[in-house]
């Protein structure tokens, strides 16, 4: 490890050597057994310099620190743990990452988590908050054996700008109040579960907010599955790819209204469109549901309201619109 014009073999000394800003370089294969702490009084940039350090303690970030790799074959594996904690601002910048546990982890703090120039994580959990801090993915690629990303905690931010994010039971999931999860861009994915999932009970006066404006989210159950939240589509592609009539591309149940706005695909090619009981209002763009037997929409003691958009079902004996129960109004 090298800063400045001195040479460590120590990860901690190496630390120690930057006074408040400093850059560290990794100048060949190692490997560390220490829990790290970069303290919250110190900016480090860590390149690794085409090289692979392996860590059997995570490291943690209580300042501010930056990953990168000015090489472009230089990766972090964490044999044993996570591979790191952010308790302060964390940048993950066009390197790898691999874990046994999760890549980081928010555990302490309000702090910044950014991703950007494609950084790949495969882990358990790609990114997972347990405070409330903020999520910036820039671009990354994201391979996981549980969620891609996990907010488990109250106040936590997300805004994805690109990238393609992918978990086995969810793509990002989403548990805490008062959460917002903004989607720009990028693809979404679950290979055997809920593209994006927000659907922990809150109180309605601290609903998460769920805005979508691009990209794309596809589930093997449902597409999105929102509860106790507030939905918003915009230019999106949100699909599932059950067989199963019963499971939807979009499910906004108990106090989630959801909107669908032009450029919007609700995409169940064998499956049911959208599944509401906190109301939808469809202001332009098409819901597929091309199974036999399926629902463009299942409506239960909730309203709707069609202002313009395309409800196509062409299965056998498949319905538009099922308006279960009394209570609903319709607007057309």
């Amino acid at each position: 490890l090298q800063v400045g014009d001195e040479t460590f073999n120590s990860l901690d000394d190496a630390i120690a050597a930057v006074e408040t800003e400093g850059k560290i370089i990794l100048l060949k294969d190692a490997e560390i057994t220490t829990a790290s702490i970069i303290p919250n009084t110190k900016t480090i940039e860590f390149d690794f310099n085409g090289n692979t350090l392996k860590n059997t303690q995570a490291i943690t970030n209580q300042g501010s620190l930056t990953l990168t790799d000015s090489i472009g074959e230089g990766s972090l594996v964490a044999t044993k743990t996570n591979a790191l904690f952010n308790q302060g601002n964390i940048t993950l910048d066009n390197i790898s990452i691999k874990a046994n546990g999760s890549i980081v982890n928010g555990n302490a703090g309000t702090g910044t988590i950014t991703l950007q120039n494609n950084p790949t994580l495969d882990g358990t959990i790609g990114v997972y908050v347990t405070t409330g801090q903020t999520i910036n993915v820039l671009n990354a690629t994201i391979n996981a054996s549980n969620s891609g990303i996990y907010l488990q905690s109250a106040n936590s931010k997300l805004t994805i700008e690109d990238g393609y994010i992918q978990g086995a039971s969810n793509g990002v999931y989403s548990c805490g109040e008062n959460n917002v999860l903004t989607v720009n861009g990028g693809e979404i994915k679950a290979t055997n579960g809920i593209g994006l999932r927000d659907d922990c009970s809150k109180n309605t006066s601290r609903r998460s907010t769920v805005t979508v404006n691009g990209g794309t989210i596809t589930g093997t159950t449902y597409g999105a599955h929102l509860y106790y939240s507030i939905g918003n589509f915009s230019n999106t592609e949100i699909k599932t790819t059950s067989t199963n009539r019963d499971y939807y591309a979009l499910a906004c149940q108990d106090y989630t209204p959801c909107t669908v706005n032009e450029g919007t695909i609700i995409n169940a090619p064998n499956a049911s469109g959208v599944h509401i009981t906190g109301g939808i209002y469809l202001n332009g763009g098409e819901i597929y549901a091309g199974a036999s037997n399926a629902y463009g929409i299942y409506a239960y003691c909730t309203n709707i309201e069609l202002n313009s958009g395309i409800i196509n079902v062409p299965g056998n004996a498949a319905y538009g619109i099922m308006a279960d129960r009394n209570e609903m109004l319709i607007n057309i």
